[in-house]
């Protein structure tokens, strides 16, 4: 007798057989054909439910940047752009950190993928993550001249291919979820102190200036 299909499961089978697709082969070498011999489905199977590669693709990102947004942010539908001082940093920090950590392929697949966007903002999770920054720079909290785009990259990046060296390490999920943690204290530490005394190093203050910044009248 041949058993009877569940849509929803062969639909998650594909979105991670397409998710490890993108991350083993890249956009360039993606293939249908690879996705439903990892699905465990046939070809045809695929064309069902995405009639064409590009759209494949376009699904797989939404469907991470979905799964980004749920695990730190919460529901979608029940988010509206926030005051920054209404935003719980360090357990947003923590989730985004712990994200990171269980799911290093989904992050980083996403992310390179995100920034080969023309238009970042275009993605839910960038959108939210960069506005929250954006809006963290107009308040007196912020160090005068603060970049929310650069800040977004340096601060992504950064979480998102920590998990490669700790993996490379340990598969004790425990220690993982510990070097997570150690992450984010050393971030933590950077954003609020720096690693250098500015005294010591002119020219590099110099430099970190934005030389459009009107100046301060005396």
């Amino acid at each position: 007798m041949k058993r009877s299909r569940n849509p929803d499961a062969t639909k998650a089978a594909i979105m991670n057989a397409s998710l490890s697709c993108l991350a083993a082969e890249g956009i360039d070498e993606f293939s249908l054909v690879t996705v439903a011999e990892l699905a465990g489905v046939n070809r045809s199977t695929v064309y069902d439910y995405y009639e064409t590669r590009e759209n494949l693709i376009r699904e797989t990102r939404e469907w991470m940047s979905a799964r980004l947004f749920k695990g730190v942010f919460g529901d979608i539908e029940a988010l509206g752009e926030r005051p920054f001082e209404g935003i719980d940093v360090l357990a947003l920090n923590a989730r985004l950190s712990k994200f990171a950590m269980d799911n290093p392929e989904l992050c980083q697949v996403w992310l390179t993928h995100v920034l080969s966007m023309p238009n970042p903002a275009q993605d839910p999770f960038w959108r939210e993550f960069e506005g929250a920054l954006e809006r963290f720079a107009q308040t007196d909290a912020a160090q005068p001249d603060l970049d929310a785009e650069i800040f977004t990259v340096i601060l992504l990046a950064g979480t998102f291919i920590w998990p490669i060296l700790v993996r490379a390490r340990t598969h004790s999920t425990k220690k993982m979820h510990d070097e997570a943690q150690r992450f984010l204290r050393q971030w933590h530490r950077l954003a609020l102190f720096g690693v250098s005394r500015p005294e010591y190093f002119p020219d590099l203050v110099k430099n970190a200036q934005d030389p459009h910044r009107p100046k301060a009248k005396s």
